[in-house]
């Protein structure tokens, strides 16, 4: 056998000293490309984040439901904007759904921590001694507004119809 033979078996070509180098570029190509797929998709992600974001004006309205059934839900506390010394009250979603109200976006405090000025109107916000009363403005992060939509938008618990997916809205019959 010769150099040629071996080259050939080996999937190479001893005649072309380049061939190293020509599968390179296909290959740093496709680099290229995944790595501008990946910046792509960075930036569309983050683009959906901040439209998610709470915004200025926004409202979650608590529609009130004395009839319903209120089962344990989550209890914050929260910091009432403007007062010194710092001062807290709790929001408890089944209270707030019993009496209804709304919170409002009013303006984000801090970009950095990404905390918000939401003011409350309605009536009880809780069933303890920390109530904040029938009006405040408070000072939420991202994650407390998120609980307190998700309890806003949940479809109230009635004995008499349950719902069959709460997540759709739709009762059962």
């Amino acid at each position: 056998m010769n150099d040629r033979d071996d080259a050939a078996r080996r999937g190479g070509d001893a005649n072309n000293p380049h061939r190293k180098s020509e599968q390179l570029y296909p290959t740093l190509f496709g680099t290229v490309a995944a790595a501008l797929s990946i910046i792509v998709i960075i930036t569309a992600s983050l683009r959906l984040a901040d439209a998610l974001r709470p915004q200025t004006g926004d409202m979650i309205s608590f529609v009130a439901s004395p009839s319903g059934v209120v089962t344990a839900q989550a209890s914050l506390t929260v910091e009432r904007a403007g007062q010194s010394p710092v001062a807290f009250c709790m929001l408890q979603p089944g209270v707030m759904r019993q009496s209804g109200g709304s919170l409002v976006v009013e303006a984000v405090v801090n970009a950095a921590t990404r905390r918000y000025r939401v003011h409350w109107a309605g009536g009880r916000t809780s069933d303890t001694g920390a109530d904040c009363g029938r009006t405040a403005d408070l000072l939420l992060t991202p994650g407390d507004i998120g609980v307190l939509l998700f309890a806003a938008s949940a479809p109230a618990e009635t004995t008499a119809e349950p719902y069959s997916r709460p997540g759709m809205g739709r009762r059962a019959r």
